[in-house]
């Protein structure tokens, strides 16, 4: 059975782990997690950071690994989106 778990609850945790690195991967964030509730608390917290920009999901290679970075203030004022039309 699934239990309510705040998201904001999740976010220092995720913080945390991104805390002094320049980057981890996606499902480092899951490694210590069992518990079903958790682990879409935890991804729904991680959606909401990345939509304040607070954190960045990229991947190096197609196919490869997510990884994960925060951002610092500066990046993020300064990042922004582009979309191609090309071909609509």
């Amino acid at each position: 059975m699934l239990r309510d778990i705040p998201v904001a609850e999740c976010i220092p945790r995720i913080m945390s782990a991104l805390d002094g690195v320049s980057r981890i991967k996606f499902t480092d964030l899951f490694d210590d997690v069992s518990d079903r509730s958790l682990v879409i608390a935890t991804f729904m917290a991680l959606l909401e950071l990345i939509r304040r920009r607070e954190v960045r999901a990229f991947q190096e290679a197609r196919f490869g690994p997510i990884y994960l970075n925060a951002q610092t203030l500066q990046r993020r004022r300064t990042s922004v989106i582009f979309i191609s039309f090309a071909g609509v």
